[in-house]
This record gives structure tokens, sequence and C-alpha cells, in this order.
């Protein structure tokens, strides 16, 4: 049903809804931008994108493992290096050292907000390259323009995104390999092995001479020229993963109690022992996932000990909002009214920026704490004109769910608010009707309305 009424449209040339943008937390700081597209907009992007790279056969393993092969891959390659080496002098019991290899330096380096600033142009010359496919590349770059208003930039955190960014990154690294440079690629990520500090300067000018060439410039707070020791020293067993791992719940809760604020450091520094909330590194950030996400999976009764710091952590650490979340969720087994004063005390006292508002949202839903105050109120003041749309549109989801909203005002809605966020509203009259809260005549004049509204609001 969607999609013939999808076909048709494209075949009349679809009117396209603009996308929204929400800026959601990095890791210690700034924000990432993240595309929020209609329903018919992201089905058709990963049609195209599907059609185009299957023509292409060009997929990347962007797992974690991959991720790890990436940061071990110039050790391991300075290790045969070294052992060929010993081998070929005689030295058959050779052990590898660092401080004996070969390579002498390292370039570190990724590109600065990499998807926002991809040249469609560009995309469309590699794409065309690898799939000669021109009708179907003109098709995507326009669609792209329509949704964005610009002729650059991809939507973050989309998957045919991820396939796309892989394919234009793929540019910058074959110009290091035809400059005959080891280097290894991750996504946006660089890694140049060289045998001397001059090297690594000529490594340099050449992977920013490549990204300024694809209309891009090096991300210049990640650019790092490491000597193979201290590369070695801090990457050879690094953990990327946000994963529980197999670490005791014990450690995870002995890591959230660790957690301290500037009050209560009362101006001294944290000790060896204390994640200091106000000053957290990537790493830190990385333990304090971690450890929610371990206990949030364990089951282990003591995790509720250290729910105090969720607050805290919400407050001075936006980018594991959703971890605390997640924690929040699977501590309301075992102590609901502790996890109700939890997140009380964090709607109440926390300063939230739209996003963390749009994940606290949702897990208000999930936990049925709309019906329930303070939560009741907190949620209907989202519907105000102070905040962004996709907030909005999360509150009146939240509120349909428990036939805390007049049907007009969502009908309303839905008739002025972006379309991006149509599916919102419609999965909202949805939820109102399951309470008989919206006529029978009303709601079948919306669901005929099109194809995305019969297929969400189902046929009579």
């Amino acid at each position: 049903m969607f999609a013939a009424w999808l076909t048709g449209q494209l075949q009349a040339g679809l009117t396209t809804s603009s996308g929204l943008v929400i800026g959601v937390a990095k890791p210690e700081n700034g924000s990432r931008p993240v595309a929020i597209w209609g329903f018919p907009e992201r089905v058709t992007y990963r049609a195209m994108t599907d059609l185009l790279m299957a023509k292409a056969r060009y997929e990347v393993d962007r797992s974690n493992g991959a991720y790890q092969a990436f940061s071990v891959a110039p050790i391991r390659f300075a290790e045969t290096r070294a052992t060929r080496a010993a081998i070929k002098a005689g030295n058959w019991t050779y052990q590898f050292r660092p401080e004996d290899a070969g390579v002498q330096y390292l370039v570190t380096a990724d590109l600065a907000s990499f998807y926002d600033y991809i040249d469609h142009d560009i995309l469309g010359r590699e794409l065309l390259l690898r799939t000669s496919d021109h009708a179907t590349i003109e098709c995507l770059l326009e669609l792209l323009l329509e949704v964005q208003g610009r002729r650059y930039g991809i939507p973050q955190l989309l998957e045919p995104s991820d396939r796309l960014s892989e394919l234009y990154a793929s540019r910058i690294h074959r110009a290091l390999q035809r400059q005959q440079w080891p280097s290894w690629r991750y996504n946006d990520d660089f890694r140049i092995a060289v045998e001397s500090f001059q090297d690594a300067k000529r490594a340099l000018d050449d992977l920013t001479s490549a990204a300024r060439d694809n209309g891009l410039v090096l991300n210049e707070s990640k650019t790092r020229t490491p000597s193979f020791v201290t590369y070695y020293r801090d990457y050879n067993v690094a953990d990327y993963d946000d994963g529980s791992d197999d670490r005791d719940p014990t450690w995870a809760l002995n890591t959230l109690r660790s957690t301290v604020t500037p009050r209560e450091l009362d101006g001294q520094p944290a000790s060896d022992t204390q994640i200091g909330l106000h000053e957290v590194d990537r790493s830190a950030i990385r333990t304090i996932r971690q450890a929610l996400t371990n206990l949030a999976v364990s089951g282990e009764p003591r995790a509720v000990e250290v729910m105090p710091k969720m607050e805290n952590i919400v407050a001075f650490v936006a980018a594991a909002t959703p971890y605390v979340l997640r924690y929040l969720r699977a501590m309301a087994s075992i102590d609901r009214p502790a996890t109700t004063r939890s997140l009380g005390a964090i709607i109440n006292d926390v300063s939230l920026s739209d996003w963390q508002r749009l994940c606290i949202l949702r897990a208000i839903r999930e936990l049925h704490l709309t019906d329930s105050e303070p939560f009741t109120a907190w949620v209907t003041g989202h519907r105000t004109q102070r905040y962004g749309s996709a907030v909005r549109a999360e509150a009146t989801l939240a509120l349909a769910d428990v036939n805390r909203i007049e049907t007009q005002d969502v009908v309303r809605a839905l008739d002025e608010e972006p379309s991006a966020l149509a599916t919102w509203y419609l999965q909202a009259l949805q939820r109102l009707r399951r309470h008989d809260a919206i006529a029978d005549e009303t709601y079948e004049a919306i669901r005929d309305d099109g194809g995305l509204h019969m297929t969400i609001l189902g046929r009579s």
C-alpha cells in the first residue's frame, strides 16, 4: 500500500518536506547535528542509496571490531616489518619491541564536521565513476537538495548516509595511497605510519591537501603526530565499546560512586580514584557509559545504590543521558519509587537541552509516568512554542498515550507542524483512537489523506 503510493508520488514528482536538525551532545564538548527526515523521504533516500551502492559494490565494515582492527593496524604493520627484517638478518628468535620499530611516528587525524560538508557534486562524480547510473545519481542529489536546502552535507545518523560517507572518504584515502604512505582509514579517521618527524609533516600536508581537494578540512583538535612508542602504549589495548563487557557489577558500582561534582570537591582537585564530572574526558565518559550499561543489563539489586548520582551525571555529562535513562528503566523493576524520584529530580533541577528533553520525554512515556505528577505537567509544558518542533511532537505522543490531549490539538499540529514530524502526530491520533477519544469520521478523513496516513492509521 505505502510502496504503491510512494511509487506514484515519485513518478508524479514527490513534493518533499524539509528536514529538521537537532543538536545531540557529543562526548566532551559541542553537539552533533542530527537530521529528522519525513518517512517518505527516508524510504526514498534508502532505496536510491541501496540501488547505487549495489552497483558500486563498495561496502565497509563499521563495527566496533573493525575500529579495533583499524586502531591496531599501524602496530601490526610495524611488528610485521620489523620481524621480517630480523628474520632476513638471520635472527629467528626476534621479539618485537616498540623502541626498535622502523616506524618512528604516526599521524592520527579525522575530518572536521565530515557529514556536514560533503560536497554533492564531488559525491555525484564518485558515484558516477563507480556506477555509471547518471539518472539515479541526479535523483539522489536532487532529493538531498530539496530536503536540506543546500548542495552540501548529508544527514547524520541515517544508515544510507553512513554508506555514502564511506565512498566519499575513500577518495581521500586513495590520495594518500597514491603518495605511497602506509595508511589506514575508519570512516573519517586516518592513521599514517612514517619513519621520521619530517615524514610526519609531509604526510600531514598530503592528508590536509587531499581533504581540501574534496571540500573538507582536518579537525585540528584531534590531529596528532605521536611517537610510535606513545601510540603503542596508549592505543594497543584500547576499548571503544560502550557495551557492558565482562566486568563485574561491583566495578560499575565503584565507578559511578567515584563520580564527584565541583561542590563535592569543595575546591580541591579530584583524586586518582575519583572522576570529576566537570572535567571528564572522552575516556572517562566511555567508562561512565560502560558502568551504566553494565548495571542496566546485570539485574544487580545493589545497582539502586548509585541512583542519587544520576542527576549529576545528566547535568555534567549530557552525552551520557541515554545511558542514564536506560539504567533508570532497568531500575524501575527493582525500586520504582526511587526511580520515579530520581527522574523527577532530573526534570526539576537540571538545565536540559532539547535533545535531552526528547530522550526524557520518551523515557517518561515508556515508564508509564505521563499520567502522574510532576510528569504530567512537565510533559504538557513541552507543547508550547518555547520548545523545538521535535520536542513538541514527542510531548504530544506521550500525552496521547494517556489521553491527556484534545484531538483537535493533534489534528492542528499535524496540519501546521513540519511534515517531517507527521509520523509522530499520526501515531498520536492512533493512540487517541484506542481511548475512543476521536470520532470515526474524523479518523477516517485523516486516514484517507494519503499513503503515509493510511499506512500508519490502517485500513478501515
